[in-house]
Parts: C-alpha cells; sequence; structure tokens
C-alpha cells in the first residue's frame, strides 16, 4: 500500500508516523520494534512516499484506531504537489460555528477553547 507521510512528532526518541493512503485513508504507522528500538519511526519524514506492507494492529485502542503495523516498507519518488494530494485524497470541510453544516439547528454558540485549562470559554469582547 503506498503511503505519503504528513506528519512527524516525537515519541520519546522515536516517532509518531502519520500518513494518508494512495485511496484516502488516515493511518499511523507502528513499527514492530517499537517497544524494543528507542529510535523508531525516524526514517521517516514528511513529505516521503513509502511502499508498506503490513497487517493490521491486533491492539487498537481509540483515539487510534488507524494504527497499521509496517513489516515492510520501500521509499518511493517523491509526488510532485503534495498539498494537491492531501486536498484530492480528503478533501477539507466546512467547519465551525459560521458554517451551514455546524448550526445544529441554530443552537450552535461561539466557544473557543482554553488551551491552558482544557476547557471551552467565550471569546473576548471585542474592543
Amino acid at each position: 500500500m503506498k503511503v505519503v507521510i504528513v506528519a512527524k512528532t516525537r515519541m520519546g526518541r522515536g516517532a509518531c508516523i502519520g500518513g494518508i493512503t494512495f485511496g484516502g485513508k488516515s493511518v499511523r504507522l507502528i513499527a514492530p520494534d517499537a517497544q524494543f528500538n528507542e529510535q523508531f519511526n525516524q526514517e521517516y519524514e514528511v513529505g516521503d512516499v513509502w511502499d508498506v506492507e503490513y497487517t493490521a494492529d491486533p491492539a487498537i485502542i481509540p483515539p487510534h484506531v488507524e494504527n497499521i503495523i509496517v513489516h515492510n516498507r520501500k521509499k518511493l519518488p517523491p509526488i510532485d504537489n503534495i498539498e494537491a494530494f492531501i486536498e484530492k485524497q480528503m478533501p477539507p470541510e466546512c467547519g465551525g460555528v459560521d458554517c451551514p453544516k455546524a448550526k445544529l439547528g441554530g443552537h450552535a454558540s461561539r466557544r473557543t477553547a482554553n488551551v491552558s485549562s482544557g476547557h471551552a470559554a467565550s471569546p473576548p469582547s471585542a474592543r
């Protein structure tokens, strides 16, 4: 299965890798040796294209239901336009309280996240 790497975040000395398949599915690449290899998944970079052989993760724990365990992989040539690829495979959708889909019968309210506390808060007043 061909995968374009779209995210790489640090997990200790290893990395959490997010990708989009050429079929439009989100995947999270799990190294089979992640429990023993301190630097797992460091070979992947955002924008890379890989052909992977994988199995489904038998220990799926939400929110990571997209986990696949990669057993073999081969790096492929890059694609020309990663932005166009992402938009084609996962088209953006309208979101937020200003979107007609989000009106919820007129019951939606404007709220923003208070990142420091994790609670929702009303937006600051206009000056």
